[in-house]
């Protein structure tokens, strides 16, 4: 009797044990999924910040090109305008060749 109590404390024992490594191997499971999860979590944060951040500079640039053309537009038609007043009221000069006759 005495060797089938220690044989069944024993089992016991071992049965608690590998329930508790169960457990354990679990919670560690657990852990790394959860930390696997706040890993990719945090690069998707990341990446939408970098085209934000792309998205941004591209406008930028867009705004600064647009200005740029419309400086250029307005530069070229004040000339053309100053260009025009100036011909349509100054004297035209004709150079007058000798003819050969």
């Amino acid at each position: 009797m005495i060797a089938y109590q220690r044989a069944t404390n024993e089992l016991a024992n071992h049965r608690a044990e590998r329930r508790k490594a169960e457990i354990g191997f679990e919670s560690k499971k657990r852990q790394e999924a959860e930390e696997l999860r706040r890993n990719r979590q945090e690069e998707r944060r990341d990446a939408k910040e970098n085209r934000e951040i792309e998205h941004h500079h591209y406008a930028m640039a867009l705004k600064a090109e647009r200005l740029e053309q419309l400086i250029d537009r307005k530069s070229g038609a004040k000339a053309a305008k100053a260009g025009a007043a100036s011909s349509s009221h100054a004297p035209q000069l004709v150079k007058v060749e000798p003819s050969a006759a």
